[in-house]
């Protein structure tokens, strides 16, 4: 479908640079977040090379099926993990990625959408994504972790405290 090799997407500066900054998030996020920082920034990884290997070039200027559906995958995963903690990085993530999936679904519409317009949303959106994702990181994802460790929800998840009251006594009735 892409036709060959998935290079040719990276020829330009900005289409370098915008790889790059989502792997250096990725490692990032590996080396300083939690839960949601890994899964998010891996699941934006993972978006980037789904992106370019369902890219078809013969279709440039029509609407991408294939890259609508791998946003959609990291919009329906971006919504899962901002039901599951409590992080503020996630909801603009996921905002970001709910534009860039109104961006393709209106290319996907009407073709007579200038090319321009469509790449340039599209950056602007990714980038705020990715902006996005590294605030977790740097605000959310204070403590080290070892890489290889990925643990689930539960080792974020709030602790249930109960409420004391100091010099307080029990009654019971006699």
């Amino acid at each position: 479908m892409g036709g060959g090799s998935v290079l040719h997407l990276f020829v330009t500066p900005l289409a370098q640079f915008s790889a790059w900054a989502a792997v250096a998030v990725f490692a990032a996020a590996a080396v300083w977040g939690r839960w949601p920082e890994r899964l998010g920034t891996l699941v934006g990884l993972l978006n980037c090379i789904a992106s370019a290997l369902l890219q078809d070039r013969r279709w440039n200027h029509h609407g991408q099926p294939g890259v609508f559906a791998a946003d959609l995958v990291m919009l329906c995963a971006l919504i899962y993990i901002a039901m599951r903690c409590r992080r503020t990085w996630v909801l603009w993530a996921a905002a970001c990625a709910l534009l860039t999936n109104f961006t393709d679904f209106c290319l996907l519409l009407d073709t007579r959408i200038q090319l321009w317009s469509y790449v340039t949303a599209s950056y602007v959106w990714g980038f705020g994504g990715v902006a996005a994702m590294l605030a977790g990181v740097v605000f959310e994802g204070r403590k080290p972790a070892s890489v290889l460790s990925f643990r689930g929800p539960s080792d974020d998840a709030p602790t249930a405290a109960r409420p004391s009251i100091p010099n307080a006594r029990v009654q019971t009735r006699s």
